[in-house]
Order: structure tokens, then sequence, then C-alpha cells
């Protein structure tokens, strides 16, 4: 009876102990974000700003948990960026952090027509991932699509 309860509790003991070495990853930080492809033309074939300019589309990325909006590269976006000139990498002014880990991560590419940010074109939007699928595989770069209107982003992550 004495080595029966000896071998319950000694598993549970090697339980206890085993934390497992590693940290519980309580927020996911996007580093980098690389424009590789975006669509030469608005849907109707029009140039993205025919009508505030000439040149290609001054592109920024909308980062969206749950399909709503938590950060913008607006105010960095790139000026009349060029089929020729990708991939190009964003300027996300440091890191964006994303602390709920239990939604969806998506972007939209934006084309900036000055103004109100609801006047900008929206180029496309990426199918979106569950964060915590990101933290499960460790993933450290990721590429997000929107294959029907031609928008191809490549995420790099760090994780707290």
């Amino acid at each position: 009876m004495r080595r029966l309860a000896l071998l319950l509790v000694l598993p549970l003991a090697l339980t206890a102990c085993d934390s497992g070495g590693e940290e519980e990853i309580t927020s996911v930080r996007i580093t980098n974000v690389t424009v590789d492809q975006i669509p030469e033309n608005k849907p109707d074939g029009s140039d993205w700003d025919n009508a505030v300019g000439s040149g290609g589309p001054d592109v920024y990325v909308r980062v969206r948990l749950d399909g709503v909006d938590v950060a913008t590269t607006r105010d960095r976006e790139f000026g009349d960026l060029d089929q020729d000139e990708l991939p190009q990498t964003l300027n996300i002014g440091g890191t964006i952090s994303l602390n709920q880990l239990d939604r969806s991560l998506s972007f939209q590419v934006v084309d900036k027509d000055g103004g109100a940010a609801s006047a900008d074109d929206i180029m496309g939007t990426t199918a979106a991932v569950a964060v915590q699928s990101l933290v499960d595989g460790n993933v450290r770069v990721r590429s997000f699509q929107d294959t029907a209107a031609g928008v191809d982003l490549r995420v790099t992550f760090d994780y707290n």
C-alpha cells in the first residue's frame, strides 16, 4: 500500500516541479511590415491617385484585431509607390504590441488620398489569422495576403 501511495504522489510532485522552462507569452509585437505586392490600379482600372495627383498609390497599413483598426502607419506612408519599387518595408514607428491573444489579426493595405482616413481607398484586406496560432507556432515571419486584390505583406513578429 505504501508503494502504491508513493507511485501516485511521485508523478504529481514531478509535474508540480516542471515549469517547462519557458515564460508565458502575454503579448505579440509586430516589428516589421514589408509590402511585397500591391495592385497596380483600382478595381475599375483607374490610377490610385488620379483624383489627387499623379503616380503610384501612397501606401499605408492598418493593423486590425477582429476587424477593428488598432494601429496604423498612415502618418508614415510611402509616397507614390510603384510596382518596380517593391518590396518596401514600412516605417511602423518602433513596434506594434498586441496584448489580446484571443483575437484574429488581419491587415488592410490602403492608398492615402489626403484629408480624412475615411476617404482613403482600401487596396486590399488580408485574411485573418488567430493571434494565438502565431504564439503556438512561434511564428517569426508570416505572409498575409488578399489574393483577389493582389496584396501581399510580410510581417515580422516578436514575443513577450
